[in-house]
């Protein structure tokens, strides 16, 4: 699948490829809002995250992580190389409903939940981001990347490596969401002078 909305290897003659893991599932996430709530990965998760470490082939790769230490943890059992954090690739920040049950807060507040479920690429949570704040701030870290060659291995999430998809791909940012993304696989784009491509979506292997 080729891009059509995004070019940031126009002028470079390498080829440059990035892996997206979405990190591994974290403890106490279930039926919650979990976004910049900086919890740890569960034993599950750092299983899933080991099983992938497995299949990962040896390669060079510079190794960047979401600054969410459910992301760091997953960076650290995927490669030995140095890590570099990046507050970009966050998940999407909930603001008032981050850290909270999902029944919770249909209990509570049910018509704000509904309305964004309705529009959650441009409605934010009370003091939160949209779906198109997230693209932004990941598009920006996009066209900062160097893309002069090699391999990224970007540990990241669910909600951010979707916004990379839609920079990248050119994708609806309301289609995002269609795009099944399990914890601790693979989505690999490879950037060249002809755009943006994708190699894998949602694997177990690379």
């Amino acid at each position: 699948m080729a891009a059509s909305g995004y070019d940031a290897t126009s002028e470079h003659a390498t080829s440059t490829r990035l892996h997206f893991v979405r990190d591994g599932r974290a403890f106490g996430s279930d039926g919650r809002c979990i976004g910049h709530t900086d919890l740890h990965l569960s034993a599950a998760g750092r299983r899933a995250c080991r099983h992938l470490a497995y299949a990962m082939p040896a390669m060079d790769v510079r190794l960047i992580s979401s600054d969410l230490r459910r992301a760091q943890a997953t960076a650290q059992l995927l490669s030995t190389a140095a890590i570099s954090t990046e507050p970009r690739l966050r998940e999407m920040h909930f603001g008032d409903w981050d850290g909270r049950s999902w029944a919770e807060l249909d209990l509570e507040t049910p018509s704000d939940p509904d309305a964004w479920s309705e529009d959650w690429t441009s409605i934010r949570a009370p003091g939160g981001e949209s779906f198109d704040d997230v693209v932004r701030r990941v598009t920006a870290w996009l066209e900062s990347l160097p893309h002069d060659g090699g391999d990224y291995l970007v540990v990241a999430h669910a909600g951010s490596i979707r916004a990379a998809a839609v920079a990248l791909l050119g994708i609806p940012p309301s289609r995002a969401f269609t795009l099944a993304l399990d914890h601790a696989t693979v989505s690999t784009f490879d950037l060249s002078t002809r755009g943006a491509s994708l190699i894998r979506w949602n694997s177990s292997g690379f």
